[in-house]
């Protein structure tokens, strides 16, 4: 992936041919509704995307407006050009029969490395299967493994939604840093994410920021991309691990003797 992409989303879906039973009929009754059989339904008007180099595009919103629909198309879109090399994150496959740090090529300290930027730093961690970890640490190996690829465009729907929100930012602020950074390598990278914590643009610093909210509303807010990160990746790894810390610490305050909740989804 070398040059910006620009193409235009279609905003429309099926409405499908829902089986009228009595108890449809009876709610629409009641409250006023229209029944509509195999009406196409608008959720945005055709939206013009960029995807560029070294750039995040964050789509951000409530449940239900539409947010998953439009990183599909957008992914779908990238995916038919055939000069862009796309990975969806829920599709990197979990292995049960290798440990995690046989999972990656190259040397061991290159896998560490990718694994560290992602939040896996635990070496007990490195001799698991992919397959036994939690949903909060499939999320980060995965997440590695596109660091490690040589995939162009990371597409992940429901970024981050299985990590507490200290893990989740700071992740994010790992995977914007690397995005940004690739800029000067020879393998240009861009990721496309969604998710319903508007928080996490701080730490992604996206390029193009998609809000979707209910019903056709749409606001797309672009910033000039500034590639200008000079943090060495060690650097990266203990900022990440410094704010962890700092996340352990706030959450044994508020959890008492028990110690907090967060911990399962981590």
């Amino acid at each position: 992936m070398q040059n910006p992409i620009e193409f235009t989303i279609d905003g429309t879906i099926d409405g499908g041919a829902a089986h009228l039973s009595e108890r449809t009929l009876t709610i629409a009754a009641l409250f006023g509704l229209p029944i509509e059989r195999g009406a196409r339904r608008v959720l945005f008007e055709p939206l013009t995307v960029r995807v560029e180099v070294g750039g995040v595009v964050l789509i951000t919103g409530p449940s239900g407006a539409g947010k998953s629909t439009l990183v599909n198309r957008i992914g779908a879109a990238l995916a038919v050009r055939g000069d862009v090399r796309v990975v969806r994150l829920e599709e990197i496959a979990l292995a049960a029969d290798r440990s995690v740090i046989d999972c990656f090529s190259g040397s061991v300290d290159q896998a560490a490395a990718c694994l560290g930027r992602a939040g896996l730093a635990e070496a007990h961690i490195f001799l698991r299967a992919p397959s036994e970890l939690s949903e909060g640490q499939r999320f980060r190996y995965r997440l590695a493994q596109f660091f490690a690829s040589e995939d162009d465009v990371l597409i992940a729907d429901e970024f981050a939604a299985t990590l507490d929100r200290v893990t989740a930012r700071a992740v994010a602020h790992q995977l914007g840093r690397f995005v940004r950074g690739s800029v000067r390598s020879d393998r240009g990278r861009a990721v496309v994410v969604a998710t319903t914590h508007e928080d996490l643009a701080e730490d992604l610093r996206p390029a193009v920021h998609v809000w979707k909210g209910l019903g056709m509303r749409v606001e797309v807010r672009s910033t000039t991309l500034n590639t200008k990160d000079t943090e060495s990746t060690k650097d990266h790894e203990d900022g990440l691990n410094h704010r962890e810390h700092r996340g352990h610490r706030e959450r044994r305050r508020r959890g008492g003797k028990g110690g907090g909740g967060g911990g399962s989804r981590r």
